[in-house]
């Protein structure tokens, strides 16, 4: 069982919400440009 109260843990796994949120953020401005400038394609 984790413990939601402690407060080194809950610090870990607000920062790994970051990281993650801030990369899929990036990824996707990413992929639209490549969308926008024509680089890649859906088909």
């Amino acid at each position: 069982m984790i413990d939601a109260n402690d407060p080194e843990l809950r610090g870990g796994l607000l920062k790994w919400a970051w990281i993650i949120s801030i990369g899929m953020l990036v990824l996707g401005y990413i992929i639209m440009f490549l969308l926008i400038t024509g680089k890649i394609e859906l088909r």
